[in-house]
């Protein structure tokens, strides 16, 4: 009886009416205007093929949340954040400069996202005594008893149907709504990303990454650094009861985008060890994401509220390294940066107990490659962990399978990556 007055209950709502809302939603249709005509038909298409597929084990939450607790007491978890770091992000930002002219933007555009960027690791700088510490001064907070802690929601799966279904729905007239102009406007785009008004929270974060990674036969094993800029949920928002007795689901939207380096030379067949002399910037793994969640309280005890997550978006993902070496002419026309785009689906739950808020939530996205002479599918499986404490810090684990090509021939494994943020309100617009 009480699983089927929960799923009468998530059948009754529907998506809350607000400005920010209708914001996200119009962030979601302007991003998605960021494509051409074919992509958005293809993202269209790989949108129903993931909805068939999609299937999440929500369980596993517990496991990469005890990875995290694990990995937090480490020390330094994230690594350590010195001068070295912050060379490594300034050279970062000239390749940046020196790769952008070749992605076919108008000079307005490119103006726009290279002072983005400068902007952005403008304020890395200023705040990287703190974040680099901020483990120290707030790793306290972050405490809690985890002893025999495990979460199991009941009747995740049916009411996770439910809550794609209202999501869909406005999924498909944010779609219906996109014009495929191609990249435009792109200040525009930026300002809405980084308004306060639609994301309250915006934190900057540098980690870890483990990767094993396989190009064509060539395996090879990577520890890297990352930074990483997004927003951060508070998984807070309420049911709201309007006049007409319906009860809405709280929706909150949530951003990222990332990128991990090492300061050594990819594998080679001439230099199968990766060694070099020096220091080199080389991008190894970038990605991406914007979803809409739905958040509704599934359970209480005592002051925590338990809330479940279903999510749907748009990810991208971006095997950096080219390989060219590897064996032409095969492999001639790889110039590295193999990136691919499709949609999201996502389910998990969250924790809100005061200012501490614990979420844990799995993602897949299915989607095609960008300027690739063959057809080739892009295709990622994520989870995710994090716990974050008011709007001061914000810690997040990672594992995943992400694949660029068919046959294995494109691959990474994150065996494991670790964020260390910080909330920052200069971050706005």
């Amino acid at each position: 009886m009480q699983r089927f007055l929960l799923s009468l209950f998530v059948a009754l709502i529907c998506l809350t009416p607000g400005d920010q809302l209708k914001a996200q939603w119009g962030l979601f249709t302007s991003l998605l205007s960021q494509t051409d005509s074919t992509t958005l038909q293809n993202f269209g298409a790989n949108q129903s093929t993931l909805s068939t597929g999609f299937e999440i084990d929500h369980t596993m939450g517990n496991v990469v949340w005890g990875n995290l607790l694990d990995a937090l007491d480490g020390s330094n978890p994230g690594g350590v954040l010195d001068q070295g770091y912050l060379d490594d992000l300034g050279a970062g930002y000239d390749l940046l400069t020196d790769k952008l002219p070749g992605l076919g933007l108008d000079q307005v555009d490119e103006d726009t996202l290279l002072g983005e960027a400068q902007n952005v690791l403008n304020i890395f700088n200023n705040n990287a005594d703190s974040l680099g510490n901020i483990l120290n001064t707030n790793g306290n907070d972050l405490s809690f008893d985890s002893t025999n802690w495990s979460l199991v929601i009941l009747g995740f799966d049916g009411m996770a149907d439910l809550q794609f279904g209202v999501l869909q729905d406005s999924f498909d007239m944010s779609m219906d709504a996109a014009d495929p102009l191609g990249p435009h406007d792109l200040a525009e785009l930026m300002g809405m990303l980084f308004s306060a008004d639609i994301f309250p929270d915006l934190e900057l974060a540098f980690g870890t990454q483990v990767l094993d990674l396989n190009y064509w036969e060539m395996p090879y094993h990577r520890e890297a650094k990352l930074i990483r800029l997004g927003s951060v949920p508070r998984f807070q928002k309420g049911l709201i009861d309007k006049r007409d007795g319906i009860m809405r689901l709280p929706i909150e939207a949530r951003w990222h985008v990332e990128a991990s380096w090492t300061n050594d030379r990819q594998p080679t067949l001439a230099d199968p060890d990766g060694k070099t002399s020096g220091r080199e910037f080389n991008p190894l793994v970038l990605d991406g994401d914007f979803a809409m969640m739905a958040i509704p309280v599934v359970g209480r005890w005592g002051n925590t509220v338990f809330r479940m997550i279903t999510s749907v978006g748009m990810e991208f993902g971006t095997y950096a390294p080219a390989h060219v070496e590897y064996a032409p002419p095969f492999t001639l026309p790889n110039r590295g940066f193999a990136t691919g785009f499709g949609p999201q689906m996502g389910a998990g739950f969250a924790m809100v107990t005061g200012d501490l808020v614990i979420y844990t939530y799995g993602t897949m996205a299915h989607g095609e490659m960008f300027r690739t002479e063959q057809e080739y599918n892009f295709d990622s499986k994520y989870w995710n962990a994090g716990i974050r404490y008011g709007n001061v810090v914000n810690i997040r684990y990672r594992v995943g399978d992400i694949s660029w090509q068919t046959h294995g021939n494109r691959t990474a494994k994150l065996r494991s990556e670790i964020s260390v943020g910080i909330i920052l309100s200069e971050l706005h617009h």
